[in-house]
This record gives C-alpha cells, sequence and structure tokens, in this order.
C-alpha cells in the first residue's frame, strides 16, 4: 500500500499502517546493514508530519478521518451530501451549486499538507 499526493482522498488508518510498515521495513534494513534508506526516509518523513499535523486538528483522526486534497473537496462534499435521499428527491428543477455549498462548508475543515499538497482535515 502507498499513499501518495495524487490520492483524492487518505484514510487516516491507512497512513499510521503506511508508518509502521515502513519503520519496520527501515529496522529489517538497518540490521541487515543496508545504508541506502532515502526512499524510506523521505516517505516516513513526510507521513509522519501529515500525522503530527493532522493530530494537531483532530485528536481522533487516525481512527478513520478522512483527508481530503483540497482540489477534491467540492466533489467530496457533492458525494457526502448525496449520500443523505433528500438529495435524490429533488426535484429536477432544483439546482444545487456544490461548489457554493462546499465553501459554506470549508470553515469545519483545517489544512494540511502533504509532500506540497493542500488536504482538509475536518475539525473534530
Amino acid at each position: 500500500m502507498s499513499i501518495t499526493k495524487f490520492d483524492n482522498l487518505i484514510d487516516g488508518r491507512d497512513v499510521i499502517t503506511r508508518i509502521e510498515q515502513l519503520q519496520d521495513m527501515y529496522q529489517i534494513h538497518i540490521t541487515a546493514g543496508k545504508t541506502d534508506l532515502f526512499e524510506y526516509d523521505t516517505e516516513l518523513n513526510a507521513l509522519l508530519a501529515l500525522a503530527a499535523d493532522a493530530s494537531e486538528i483532530c485528536s481522533n483522526w487516525e481512527y478513520g478521518e478522512t483527508l481530503i486534497r483540497f482540489d477534491y473537496f467540492t466533489e467530496y462534499i457533492k458525494d457526502l451530501l448525496s449520500d443523505f435521499d433528500f438529495i435524490y428527491n429533488l426535484p429536477g428543477y432544483i439546482i444545487v451549486d456544490w461548489e457554493q455549498t462546499a465553501e459554506i462548508m470549508l470553515p469545519d475543515y483545517s489544512i494540511v499538507t502533504f509532500y506540497d499538497v493542500d488536504y482538509l482535515v475536518s475539525n473534530c
């Protein structure tokens, strides 16, 4: 499993799992005497920084809080609200302005940065 800056959604549980995997792989390589650990260092440091930033915003984010790529937020809000039946039951002549709806909901989220890409996490 990898987590990249191209992911629209990142589950906090996946971040913790990946950190643990990288720490285990790092330890195995150290024990084997390998010193070229740049690949692990870069990803691990980025994920640890993401975890620290997200923890400051939402203390229980690692239990399944979703991190939403900033430029995907409108689509996320559309999908989130579409899960409720009342959105499906609206008459066809009613048009929802999803961008404005997302803007209205934005203050409920804070920004964390992962590989120079902004993600939003709920202000739990």
